[in-house]
């Protein structure tokens, strides 16, 4: 049985509800550098699937897979770096696995790309186009049918305007600045 075959039946055996069966055939391919398999591998140790809940394993593959050009590995790493779901949250690590997944056209990642920008601009020391960045992201993923990103460009398109940024920046969390 070829690799890709491989992959079908664990899937397979996984959608059954078989995890044992699908974490054996996952890690033999990931081993093998099957990054769609090191995705799957990395989800069954995120949530504990067939296997106890291991992050550092989790990163450890979603990291092996996203190298390897994998997008869902990619947003799901950045998440894990988001959140510091089992590692060290890494605000720099998020933005560049979601930066990657949203240039592969996720349009979640392009979406949270756009927010992470908004909220943590001057810590990325991105300059002053940042806005426009995190703006541009937010159309290309409301431009692929992604709802969710609709309030955020509106709320771009209100800022851009000249009206009060407050309820903007309530609305994507950013905090107030006081002088």
């Amino acid at each position: 049985m070829n690799n890709e075959n491989l992959f079908n039946q664990g899937m397979e055996y996984f959608n059954e509800g078989k995890n044992s069966k699908a974490l054996e055939i996952f890690s033999n391919l990931a081993n093998s550098g099957h990054v769609e398999a090191q995705n799957h591998l990395a989800f069954m140790y995120e949530e504990g699937k067939g296997v106890d809940v291991d992050y550092l394993m989790a990163e450890k593959y979603y990291l092996k897979s996203a190298e390897g050009g994998n997008s869902a590995a990619q947003f799901n790493l950045s998440l894990m770096y988001l959140n510091g779901l089992g590692v060290e949250k890494d605000i720099k690590k998020a933005h560049k696995w979601l930066e990657a997944a949203a240039k592969q056209g996720v349009p979640q990642a392009q979406l949270n790309l756009a927010i992470l920008i908004i909220k943590t601009e001057n810590r990325l020391n991105m300059g002053m186009g940042s806005l426009r960045y995190a703006y541009t992201w937010a159309c290309t993923a409301l431009e692929q049918g992604f709802e969710p990103a609709k309030s955020i460009v509106e709320m771009m398109r209100h800022m851009e305007a000249g009206h009060d940024h407050t309820e903007w920046r309530k609305i994507v969390g950013v905090p107030e600045v006081k002088n």
